[in-house]
Order: C-alpha cells, then sequence, then structure tokens
C-alpha cells in the first residue's frame, strides 16, 4: 500500500486561492493562518489588545493543554501593514465586536468574531472557484496517477494553511 501523502498548497495555490476570495476580512483570515501556523480556533478569538505591532507579533490562547497559555506568534513584516489597515479601517466596528479582529457582522451564531465553520465555507468556496478543491493522495507516477484501487481525492481545508506555513518554515 502507498502511504497517503498531504498536499500543501504551493505559493501559486496559495495566490489563487487568496485571489479567489472575494472579502477582504476572510482573505486577510487565510493570509494570518498561512503566515504564521496558527490555528483558525486561535486566529478566530484574537483580539485588538492581543497585537503588538512593534514586535510584530499577537498572543494567542492555545487551548490544546488542560488550563488554556497565552503565547505569542509571530508575524512576517509584509502582513504586518495589511493588518494594521484592516484595524485603522474598520476600528469601529471592532470595537463594537467585542475588540474581535475578524469580527462576525452577521452574528447568526451570537458570537461576536467569525467562527472556523463560517471560514470554513468561504475557504471552500474559493476552493471551487479555483478548481483547487480536488487532489489525488495516491499516485505512481506525478503525470499519471495509477492505483489498484480507486484512487482517494482529497480538499485543502483551512489546515492546509497552517501545513503551508511549516513548509515554509521547513524550507
Amino acid at each position: 500500500a502507498v502511504p497517503v501523502e498531504d498536499k500543501i498548497p504551493t505559493s501559486d495555490e496559495l495566490e489563487m486561492i487568496l485571489t479567489a476570495t472575494d472579502n477582504s476580512k476572510y482573505k486577510l483570515f487565510f493570509k494570518t493562518l498561512a503566515y504564521t501556523g496558527c490555528r483558525p480556533c486561535e486566529i478566530v478569538r484574537l483580539k485588538l489588545d492581543d497585537i503588538v505591532f512593534k514586535n510584530n507579533c499577537f498572543y494567542v490562547w492555545v487551548a490544546k493543554k488542560r488550563s488554556p497559555i497565552k503565547l505569542p506568534k509571530y508575524f512576517p513584516e509584509i502582513l504586518g501593514p495589511e493588518l494594521s489597515l484592516w484595524i485603522k479601517s474598520r476600528y469601529n466596528e471592532i470595537k463594537r465586536h467585542d475588540n474581535y479582529v475578524f469580527f462576525n457582522k452577521r452574528n447568526l451564531s451570537n458570537r461576536e468574531h467569525i467562527t472556523t465553520t463560517q471560514a470554513s465555507k468561504v475557504f471552500r468556496a474559493s476552493l471551487e472557484k479555483t478548481n483547487l478543491n480536488k487532489f489525488y493522495t495516491i499516485a505512481n507516477d506525478l503525470n499519471n496517477p495509477i492505483s489498484n484501487e480507486k484512487r482517494k481525492l482529497r480538499n485543502y481545508n483551512l489546515k492546509s494553511l497552517r501545513k503551508y506555513f511549516v513548509s515554509k518554515v521547513y524550507s
């Protein structure tokens, strides 16, 4: 049996996904995931007071531990101006939504911030537009995937953006 490989978006594919994302809030959200390696559940809860622009970092609550801890996550300089512009241009709305940077305009979930479910829907819609919504995970040959059993189709998801970050750090 051929081990299942997890495909990671390339820089070009990430750019295609971002270009296909019409909503500027979600575009910035996806960029933040891809450039910081944070989990979606950490970024949806990002508040104004968590960001320290002079250090190019923000603090997130990591809930994977028994008791949540606050950790600094550093972002590349290219993300800083975009994040800053977003905050300056949406400052009043952010304040109205309990200081959540990625505020929930619709507030259907009675949350002041967007949800990972909402972000996933927007991400899948962007994948549909780019035709990046499916890929093969089992192949003998990059040009012509061959396998005895049916080839498995997989999709990118929000976690793929975290994997994108890790692949960039390793390279």
